[in-house]
This record gives C-alpha cells, structure tokens and sequence, in this order.
C-alpha cells in the first residue's frame, strides 16, 4: 500500500538494524516452520555482530547510509501538518523553563 504524501517520512535504519533484519530473512529461510523467541533471537543477533569485523560490517553501513539519504531527502520535502507545529511549541514552552530551572506561571 503506497504512503500518503502527508504522512511523515519512515524513519531512518541503522546498520545494526539492517543487520537483523538481514539475520531474520535467513533464519526464515532455513527454518521456515520455527517460530522464532524474540528475546534469544536478538541475542544471538548482539553477540554476532559484536564479533563481526569492520569489513563484514561495512555492508551494513552502505545500507545505513543509502537509507540515511533516503530519509533526509524525503524530510526536505515533507510539511508537517499544522497541529504538529503547535504541538512542539506547546512542549517546548511547559519544558523549556524545567530543563533551564526556572518555574512557570500558571
């Protein structure tokens, strides 16, 4: 299903991401049957890629940084809809004076 064009953009992927997912399509392929527990699944994936050398990794990151392109000129285009600004201005507003340490006046 295509994305409307006033739908913000999909964020961005990191390698280690793209890395899982690519984990993920294997293990699918082998074991088409298993169902898959998400807690070991991400484990074994964490202690795969910290042995991974850069090269191996390299991979990854060419799809981080394509999708990293992707994002970026996707958000240059987008317009956020009007509610969305008054939204971070009211955030930023009831925030701003707590993260500074000043109190607001209610």
């Amino acid at each position: 299903m295509p994305r409307e064009k006033d739908v913000k953009p999909r964020g961005r992927m990191t390698a280690y991401a793209f890395f899982v997912q690519v984990c993920r399509e294997e293990h699918k392929k082998k074991h088409p049957e298993e169902t898959v527990v998400f807690a070991e699944f991400s484990k074994k994936c964490a202690e795969r890629w910290k042995t991974m050398s850069e090269k191996e990794k390299k991979r990854f990151q060419e799809m981080a940084d394509k999708d990293k392109k992707r994002y970026d000129s996707e958000m240059s285009n987008y317009i956020p809809p009007a509610g969305e600004k008054v939204r971070v201005i009211m955030v930023v507003y009831f925030f701003w004076p707590l993260l500074v340490g000043a109190t607001i006046p209610i």
